[in-house]
Parts: structure tokens; C-alpha cells; sequence
């Protein structure tokens, strides 16, 4: 991943995907995973998203996975969200009990970072990811994630001509290609984006569609 890409745009104020409120997707969407309600939620390139505080609100232990210690800090500052700050290579955690971040690079995580991590919830990473990074991506959650987890991913999709991203294009094909061969996927729903986002207008895209997909291990 190129950490000093992200490391420089939170530096530099540049985060123009940060979500001032709770994902809509994730609030229409989350209970078609059918959970329990206690689970532990992985979240990876978590920024200082709030859905990490929705998802804790409604019982769930987060683990968050963000390379800008700025994100980070702001995040618990934020939400007055008091923590321990602690450190275990290759990540610094902030941790206050029901919300974990670890402060790293997302390729170093293993499965000894995580307690019992049954549902990740993918909003921002893989179309923050060119696509080399995205197969490496698709891979190590694949590794990560064990029989049962089920995973609310959402992706963009856009002329690839028209833009390089980040947000990068994943279309259904690829999201097939990537997962198919350990994870039963389902289409939630798709959207017509482009009408709430002036960045692309901007460009001059023409089409863009947001898609949300329930995956579950196998």
C-alpha cells in the first residue's frame, strides 16, 4: 500500500471522502448480514469514520486499521472517546475497551491482532486501492477472515477512461474474480451516485454507480 500517499493526505486536510455522518448504506444494509448484535467488526482503512461509533452503539466490538496516526487521533478526540494508547509492532493501538484502532499499515495484520473478528464492514478500502493492491487486498482478508464472517462491501463504479481515482472503479466483475472462489457473494443493491458527489461532476463524469455486496466466507 502506498502508506505515504494516505500518511501525506491526512497531513495535508485532503479528505474529501471523510463521511461526516453515519454511512447510509450501512444503516439500510447491516442487518441483511444477519448477525447477533455482539459480534467483533473489522474495519479496514477505517479513517476516523463514525460508522465505527454506529456499530458499537448497537453492541458490536470494532476493530479499526488506519495508517494516519492524524485519522486516528481525531477519530477518539471527535467522539470523546476515552482510551489507552499502546503499542505492539508493527502497530500503535488506541483502545478504549469496545473500539479498538491499530495505527499501521493494514498488510501487516494477521490473525494474532484479532480477537474473534466475525463481520468486517468495507466502505473505503478497496476503492481506495489501485488494482495490484486490490488483489493483494482481496487475498489477505481471505487469509484473515475465517469460515462464517460476512463482510458489507461497498464499491463505486465509473468509467474507468474518465478518472484514475482514488475512488477507484470496482466493478462486479472484478468484486466475482476477486471473491468468488472463497466467498459466497450476493448483490444488495446499487445507486445512483453521481448526483450527490460535485468532486465528479466536477471531472466530468458522466455515470457512477455505488453497489453494496454481502459476502460470506466459505
Amino acid at each position: 500500500m502506498d502508506t505515504g500517499f494516505w500518511v501525506k493526505v491526512w497531513e495535508d486536510d485532503q479528505v474529501h471522502f471523510h463521511q461526516k455522518s453515519v454511512n447510509p448504506y450501512l444503516e439500510r444494509y447491516w442487518d441483511r448480514l444477519r448477525l447477533n448484535g455482539d459480534e467483533t467488526v473489522l474495519v479496514p482503512l477505517c479513517g476516523k469514520s463514525k460508522d465505527m461509533v454506529w456499530l458499537n452503539e448497537r453492541g458490536h466490538n470494532v476493530y479499526g486499521v488506519e495508517i494516519s496516526p492524524i485519522a486516528v487521533q481525531a477519530f477518539f478526540e471527535e467522539n470523546k472517546i476515552e482510551h489507552d494508547q499502546y503499542e505492539k509492532s508493527p502497530f500503535v493501538y488506541r483502545d478504549s475497551g469496545e473500539i479498538k484502532i491499530l495505527n499501521g499499515d493494514f498488510f501487516h495484520l494477521t490473525k494474532d491482532h484479532l480477537n474473534s473478528v466475525s463481520a468486517v464492514f468495507d466502505r473505503a478500502a478497496i476503492v481506495a486501492l489501485s488494482e495490484p493492491l486490490r488483489y493483494r487486498y482481496a487475498n489477505h482478508l481471505i487469509n484473515l477472515l475465517t469460515t462464517g464472517t460476512r463482510v458489507l462491501l461497498i464499491t463505486v463504479e465509473y468509467p474507468e477512461i474518465e478518472t484514475l481515482g482514488p475512488p477507484f472503479s470496482v466493478r462486479q466483475s472484478e468484486i466475482e474474480k476477486l471473491f468468488i472462489s472463497h466467498f459466497k457473494i450476493e448483490l444488495l443493491g446499487t445507486d445512483q451516485y453521481l448526483a450527490r458527489s460535485a468532486k465528479f461532476q466536477k471531472l466530468g463524469i458522466r455515470r457512477i454507480e455505488e453497489k453494496v455486496y454481502h459476502l460470506q466466507r466459505t
